[in-house]
This record gives C-alpha cells, sequence and structure tokens, in this order.
C-alpha cells in the first residue's frame, strides 16, 4: 500500500508491505459450512429475499436441513421427517415478497420459512407415499400457487398453499401408477398439467383435473 500526502511545500510517502509465505494454505473458517454427517441431498442454492445474496441448502442422511450463508454460516438446522424427494421450491406463501422453501419428501409436503419454521398448515400429511415430486402451480403468476402430487395408491392430489385441499379438483383414481413428475403451463388463458402412467399414457389435465385434451397414443 502508498498513500502520498502534502502539506504546504512538503511531499510525504507512506509505504507498507505485507508478505505472506503461506498464504494458499489458508482457509478462512467463514467457508467452511459443515454438516452432522453425510450429505444425502443438495447443496441447492436459494434466495434470501432480505438482501438478495444466494445461501445454501443441504440435507443430511440423518434427515437434518441446513440453510447457510454465502460464506458457509450456519444460519440454521433442522430435523424433518424423510428424505427430500423433490427439487426446493421458492414460494411467496403471503404475497410480501418473502420466501419460503417447498418441498416433499415421501410421506409429507413441506412449507418452511427462512427461520427454519413450518409455515401454518404444513407439513401435509399424505395419504399414501409419494410417486411424483410435487408440482408448484403459480396461477397466472399471481402467487395464487396450487401443489400437485401423485401417490402410491393411484391418486393425483391437489392442495392450496394455506395446506389444505383445493375444492372442485375431482381426478378419477388412475388404472396405473402415475410414475412422470408434472408440468404446468398455460396457453392462451388455459392452465394444463401434463404427467404420465407408468403405462405410458399421457394426460394433459385441467384446473380440476380432468382430461382438457385426450391423447391417442
Amino acid at each position: 500500500g502508498i498513500q502520498l500526502s502534502n502539506n504546504q511545500n512538503s511531499l510525504y510517502t507512506n509505504l507498507y508491505l505485507s508478505y505472506e509465505p503461506q498464504q494458499e494454505d489458508v482457509i478462512s473458517g467463514e467457508q467452511m459450512a459443515t454438516l452432522d454427517t453425510t450429505p444425502a441431498f443438495g447443496p441447492v442454492f436459494v434466495t434470501n429475499h432480505y438482501n438478495g445474496e444466494p445461501e445454501v441448502l443441504v440435507q443430511d442422511v440423518n434427515d437434518k436441513i441446513y440453510l447457510f450463508n454465502k460464506n458457509g454460516k450456519e444460519i440454521w438446522n433442522r430435523k424433518i421427517e424423510g428424505q427430500i424427494k423433490s427439487r426446493i421450491h421458492q414460494v411467496d406463501a403471503f404475497k410480501n415478497r418473502k420466501i419460503q422453501f417447498l418441498f416433499n419428501t415421501e410421506d409429507h409436503i413441506y412449507l418452511v420459512d427462512r427461520k427454519g419454521n413450518d409455515v401454518e398448515g404444513f407439513p401435509i400429511k399424505l395419504k399414501a407415499k409419494a410417486l411424483t415430486p410435487v408440482c408448484v402451480a403459480n396461477y397466472d403468476n399471481k402467487r395464487n400457487y396450487r401443489l400437485v402430487i401423485t401417490c402410491a395408491n393411484n391418486r393425483i392430489y391437489n392442495y392450496r398453499i394455506n395446506g389444505k385441499a383445493t375444492s372442485g379438483w375431482k381426478h378419477n383414481k388412475s388404472s396405473d401408477p402415475t410414475t412422470k413428475g408434472f408440468h404446468h403451463f398455460s396457453v392462451g388463458g388455459k392452465d394444463f398439467y401434463v404427467t404420465a402412467e407408468s403405462n405410458g399414457k399421457v394426460h394433459l389435465l385441467d384446473r380440476r383435473g380432468k382430461n382438457r385434451v385426450r391423447v391417442n397414443s
């Protein structure tokens, strides 16, 4: 570092040098995120809704999930029931620009806030073990979320973001297991849920769970 300054007719120079021969071997402790045991899911980057910075969510083999900041400092950890089986969906359940994490295990759908607490109405206990990862539909991009998932009883369930079953959803029991994860999209103002049964039959469902388009082959 070099500093130059003047005082009337005089010029002053300060020079500072520093040398660390072991610099390449030094690792900051703030960059060492530590789990209790072996990781099983993740790491997944999520967003801190207060400052927009990235954070990291990970789960270990003992079903404990952790949230770390970008420097590896642990923000919180907690144990859940089972391993995460879906992607981590970041949703704004209360439409206030605060982010929650939504995902499912074999037996539950979780909605966890940034402090690691369950949002009221969650976790949802599934009627049978999940066959597909939970699909999060954002109707009209207005944060009107629907959570769609297929269980081992060959039924497709649709929940609202408050954890309650969606009224008006009337999908019949499938003859074969629906094994492909759902994809939601809109065309011309109409919503489609696309999935497939284990026998290869493809479904394009509307908001009520009825076939909007029949696929013959």
